[in-house]
């Protein structure tokens, strides 16, 4: 999967292929620009955004959900656990 650096951002090229030839076109808001401040919203949001996943692993660990990084982890080396909630033969 090939990436963009694009104003401290890394994007797949197919989105950015996509943004500068489809979307942003006709909208009167140039390539540069779009990228410029939405690198700031990220970057800006990003420290909150790391804060809210915390407190999310937290409240999962506490509720006896695996947090996301632990079930990646798992997934990695090939260990599966069995399903939590298994469908009903409804």
């Amino acid at each position: 999967m090939a990436r963009i650096e694009k104003n401290g951002l890394a994007l797949d090229e197919t989105l950015y292929d996509f943004l500068v030839t489809e979307a942003l076109p006709g909208t009167g808001v140039d390539a540069d620009r779009f990228f410029s401040e939405f690198s700031k919203i990220v970057h800006n949001l990003a420290p909150k955004n790391r804060d809210l996943l915390a407190k999310r692993d937290a409240f999962q660990l506490t509720e006896g959900v695996p947090s996301r990084r632990s079930a990646a982890r798992k997934r990695q080396s090939g260990t599966r656990q069995p399903d939590r909630h298994p469908q009903s033969a409804g």
